[in-house]
């Protein structure tokens, strides 16, 4: 990114592809990759906030390396399943955004509809 400023990378699937159960990547590595998808994400659907930013930064910093699950599927499962509050918090914040968004374009309309 920083020597290809013009590459507009997609991090949030690349987040999903490169990340699995059985890469051995580094749990600093898995955090800082999981920051950078969340950090675009929200740059992509204008919610970038500092607040939101540190909120999501708290909640990536909870995640667990691979090894601190059983090794078995439920393990894995755990795993995988631990990226999704930071999912659901942006899509809530997406949701909320889009909300004010229409709500604004309906007070629009009504008043040039009067």
């Amino acid at each position: 990114e920083r020597f290809f400023p013009a590459l507009d990378l997609d991090w949030e699937d690349l987040f999903s592809r490169k990340v699995h159960v059985n890469c051995a990547m580094p749990i600093i590595t898995y955090r800082w990759f999981a920051r950078k998808a969340a950090h675009h994400r929200m740059i992509k659907m204008s919610t970038l906030a500092l607040i939101r930013q540190l909120k999501i930064n708290e909640l990536v910093d909870g995640f667990r390396s691979r090894d601190e699950f059983p090794d078995d599927e439920e393990g894995c499962n755990q795993w995988e399943r631990q990226v999704g509050p930071v999912w659901k918090l942006m899509k809530r914040w997406e949701l909320k955004e889009s909300t004010i968004l229409l709500e604004l374009a309906l007070w629009k309309c009504r008043l040039h509809g009067s």
